[in-house]
């Protein structure tokens, strides 16, 4: 296991209470109004999975120099943009009556793990310098 992936795990667990207290709490509030969507915590196991999977790969293939560190992490974001951008397509494609619900909440939970995401990584970077 790459040194740091616990200290990111233990940061983004609690990362993840704080956040879901707050997500759910709000999806509790907003009950049948437009955005109210059938089953939240699929959605954000989906995205708390996703950012495990892209930042340990991110630890195990960028600790070379900067340059690799940069590459593997624009990469990895893009391609992670990507599969979100297919799964919304399919979501839309299978169900229409949820896409709206579906993409707000997907946006919001894509907003706060990135953000929590770059946040970490710049503490981490400027650790080492």
């Amino acid at each position: 296991m790459p040194s740091g992936f616990i200290h990111f795990l233990k940061s983004l667990g609690i990362f993840a209470v704080i956040s879901a207290a707050l997500y759910f709490a709000l999806i509790y509030y907003t009950k049948n109004t437009a955005v109210e969507l059938p089953k939240p915590w699929g959605l954000f196991g989906f995205v708390l999975l996703m950012t495990i999977a892209f930042h340990y790969g991110l630890l195990t293939m960028g600790n070379n120099d900067n340059r690799s560190f940069v590459r593997y992490y624009m990469s990895a974001s893009t391609f992670k943009i990507l599969i979100y951008v297919v799964i919304i397509v399919i979501v839309a494609f299978v169900n229409k009556a949820v896409i709206k619900p579906f993409a707000i909440h997907f946006f919001v939970l894509y907003i706060l793990f990135t953000v929590f995401e770059v946040m970490y990584l710049q503490k981490m970077y400027l650790k080492k310098q």
